[in-house]
């Protein structure tokens, strides 16, 4: 009995990363500015269906929403003094904006706190 308990809290806990983890990528990516390959149009990701893996993007120019494979997006990066989203690492999901931009990393102040860091413009998407 003792085996099952653990195998059965195993699995639980194990279902319940999972799901924080997709929470996780859903609400980051949400509201992330993105550029469809094909042509150029911009976006905002409102949904993420991993299952399709494929995103459900408002287009700006004409309010619509399309259901869009991951492989047909690219990220939209910020411009200085644009509001952003953090995408990946330590601070993945925080938002801020880009006050200044040094080679390849932008320097970013926080919105939660008004801190000022650091970070590869990679991990950075414009906040729509």
């Amino acid at each position: 009995m003792g085996l099952w308990l653990w195998l059965w809290l195993g699995l639980g806990f194990g279902l319940a990363l999972a799901l924080a983890l997709t929470l996780t990528l859903t609400l980051t990516l949400t509201r992330a500015q993105v550029r469809l390959k094909a042509g150029g149009l911009k976006g905002a990701i409102v949904a993420v269906l991993e299952a399709e893996a494929a995103y459900d993007v408002t287009m700006s120019e004409s309010a619509k929403t399309e259901r869009v494979a991951h492989a047909e997006v690219e990220v939209v990066q910020p411009g200085k003094k644009e509001k952003l989203i953090i995408i990946s690492g330590e601070h993945k999901g925080s938002t801020g904006t880009l006050i200044g931009i040094d080679g390849l990393d932008g320097i970013v102040k926080m919105q939660a706190n008004g801190d000022i860091k650091i970070l590869d413009l990679q991990s950075c998407a414009k906040l729509n």
